[in-house]
């Protein structure tokens, strides 16, 4: 997924994650602008960032889904 961005035209960070592999914490957040990218990756199938993805919306970002673990999920 990094790789399709283009070196030198975007800013890469990562938002913390804890031991349950849910997001961990929303401090992060305050530094997300409109058109950022927000990506939020389903590991092990499990969609868990629901409420954090609309708040990442809300303040204009664009909320992507990495589901491509989520094959044996039911609600695709």
């Amino acid at each position: 997924m990094l790789q399709a961005v283009s070196p030198g035209t975007a800013q890469i960070k990562f938002f913390p994650v804890d031991d349950s592999l849910l997001v961990g914490g929303d401090a992060w957040l305050e530094e997300v602008r409109a058109g950022d990218a927000v990506v939020f990756i389903d590991y092990f199938g499990f969609s868990n960032w629901g409420e954090t993805g609309e708040r990442a919306k809300s303040r204009g970002a664009v909320v992507v889904e990495d589901a491509s673990q989520a094959f044996l999920a039911t609600r695709f």
